[in-house]
């Protein structure tokens, strides 16, 4: 899992061990999400995409995409 793959980049055990409880929660967050709010906050904050970018790839205005990752984050 991505949450796995970052923590083994990590030398001390310990902070690994704390990255991938985060990570987890962070993920669980997201899941609860509708299918195109994970992807698109994906993106935005793990792959890092700009908000331009996710206006074109989900062909929606700018200022709507910026309003879902916010509500996105709320929720």
């Amino acid at each position: 899992s991505a949450a796995m793959q970052v923590a083994s980049d990590t030398p001390d055990p310990l902070a690994r061990r704390e990255m991938t409880e985060e990570l987890k929660r962070i993920l669980e967050c997201v899941g609860q999400l509708d299918p195109d709010r994970q992807k698109l906050v994906l993106l935005a904050y793990y792959n890092g995409w700009s908000r331009e970018q996710l206006s074109e790839k989900f062909n929606t205005p700018l200022n709507t995409v910026k309003t879902w990752l916010r509500r996105s984050m709320i929720d």
